[in-house]
């Protein structure tokens, strides 16, 4: 038989749980444009297979600033198409400009002197951490999101890699466009 004490923490418990629920709900409903928007650093390295007209990419300088490699290039005929999903990249309390998936492929998010990676797998409507610098892994085994499965999953359109503070977001067009606005 329930005591009186016992069915007090459940219905404080439930209340909690809706609460957090309604508060992610919301924020996921209304995003906010971050203040400190910044586009990705100009010492991108691209480490696709160089061709033989082309250098091998040459390592990043060492900064405090994340260095990405190998983000997918747009081909001729991904340009012409318009993305249908953008992602947003946060390092730490900094947020770059979404960037636009346009082809499948592979990045790696380099810090502090390429002492800590992240590398994300992108195709045109999904994103994953393909793997992390971090013990605990949690970020790659939170798995794919997707255009289709983003608002199923509990994180919804996010991956965190909580020891890196990198988080990655999966937005559709209109959110990405709302953000840069």
């Amino acid at each position: 038989m329930l005591k009186k004490n016992d069915f007090l923490i459940i219905v404080v418990v439930i209340l909690i749980a809706a609460a957090l629920g309604a508060t992610a709900y919301f924020m996921q409903r209304n995003p906010q444009t971050p203040d400190n928007l910044q586009t990705l650093p100009d010492d991108v390295i691209v480490t696709s297979e160089p061709t033989p007209s082309q250098e091998p990419a040459q390592a990043p300088q060492a900064s405090d600033e994340p260095v990405t490699t190998g983000a997918p290039a747009a081909t001729d005929e991904a340009a012409a198409a318009p993305a249908a999903a953008y992602l947003l990249v946060s390092v730490g309390d900094v947020s770059y400009e979404p960037i636009p998936l346009l082809e499948e492929g592979d990045f790696t998010l380099y810090q502090n002197d390429q002492s800590t990676e992240n590398v994300v797998h992108v195709t045109r409507d999904s994103v994953c951490m393909k793997s992390a610098s971090c013990d605990n892994q949690d970020c790659v085994q939170q798995g794919t999101v997707t255009l289709d499965n983003r608002d199923l999953r509990v994180l919804q359109n996010m991956i965190v890699c909580l020891p890196n503070q990198v988080m990655l977001e999966l937005l559709t067009a209109e959110e990405a466009a709302a953000m840069t606005q």
